[in-house]
Parts: structure tokens; C-alpha cells; sequence
């Protein structure tokens, strides 16, 4: 006696690989792929083994309500709705970054946070509940806009005049520091 040897083949009984105990299959789209193995040991083969590989698709990237924000500093924002493209919603989660390492929020809807003047984009995703496959990302995007500082008022010729003389025109500059 030997070794054994593993032969390997797909639906169709096309031969995949031989000898080798593994085996990585090379689909890439959704759908049930079946596969058979046999062991081979001298002379001798085993009965087959069938086995299947599921490629579940991801669900649709959801849609978000509204796209943008934009707020005043000192404002409060509205909420972030998130919107199924799947029929039965999955579960919801909001990133504050493109690489989905840092989870801000879960659910819908999403209240955005930040105070300081920016502008912040979320990424968000879609986890479908029966296969747990997670959709591509959409982004919102959420802007604080500085506040200017309070103008400086000045007048011509004066804002202090008599009864009876021209009234004075008031001019109204940006406040130092605005931009």
C-alpha cells in the first residue's frame, strides 16, 4: 500500500485537480456549485464524496434619506434615514470611515454628532439577515458650516445727526476673522 491520492472533479465529472488533498474552487458568482472527491490508495477507490459550495449575492447597497445635511454651527442637524433595496430590510450599520473599521451607529435612523465646523462623510452598510452577506457602501454626507463673526457697522457722515439733516448710509463689513 501507499499513499493516497485525492482526485477531484465538478458537476460534470470533469476532473479539477488530482492527487492533492485540497482543493480551492475558482467561481466567483452566486449560485450552488457541487463537487465530488474520491481517495485512491494503490489500486483502490473510494466511493465518491458530493459535496456543495453556496455563492450567496450581496444585497443591493441601501439608499439614505437625505443624502446631505448641511447645518449652521450651533444648529441641531436632522437624522440620517437609511433605506432598504431588498424587500426585507437587513440590519443597518453607519461608519465614519471608507475602510468600515470604525462603527459610528447601527439601525435608522442616524443622528449625526459633530460640532465643530467640517465637513463628514458615513458609510453605510446592509447586512442581509438569512445569508449575512454585506452590501457595497452608500454615503451621506454631513457639513457644519462656520458661523461669521458679527459685521462692524460704520456710518456717513455720522450716525448721530440733527433734525432736519441728510440721514447718514450705514455700511456693514466683514467681521475680522471671518472668512
Amino acid at each position: 500500500s501507499g499513499g493516497s491520492n485525492f482526485n477531484w472533479y465538478d458537476a460534470l465529472g470533469n476532473p479539477l485537480a488530482n492527487t492533492t488533498a485540497t482543493y480551492t474552487s475558482t467561481e466567483s458568482n452566486p449560485g450552488t456549485y457541487t463537487y465530488f472527491v474520491e481517495e485512491t490508495v494503490g489500486s483502490c477507490t473510494s466511493p465518491q464524496t458530493s459535496f456543495t459550495f453556496i455563492i450567496h449575492a450581496s444585497p443591493a447597497a441601501p439608499s439614505i434619506t437625505p443624502a446631505q445635511i448641511t447645518i449652521c454651527e450651533g444648529e441641531i442637524p436632522g437624522d440620517f434615514t437609511a433605506n432598504s433595496n431588498n424587500g426585507t430590510a437587513g440590519t443597518f450599520t453607519w461608519y465614519s470611515d471608507v475602510a468600515l473599521t470604525t462603527s459610528v451607529g447601527n439601525g435608522t435612523p442616524f443622528s449625526p454628532t459633530q460640532t465643530t465646523p467640517g465637513t463628514y462623510d458615513y458609510w453605510l452598510t446592509e447586512t442581509d439577515l438569512t445569508t449575512s452577506c454585506i452590501s457595497t457602501t452608500t454615503t451621506a454626507t454631513f457639513t457644519i458650516n462656520e458661523l461669521p463673526l458679527a459685521p462692524t457697522v460704520s456710518a456717513s457722515p455720522s450716525a448721530i445727526i440733527c433734525d432736519g439733516d441728510p440721514n447718514p448710509t450705514f455700511t456693514a463689513t466683514q467681521g475680522t476673522g471671518s472668512t
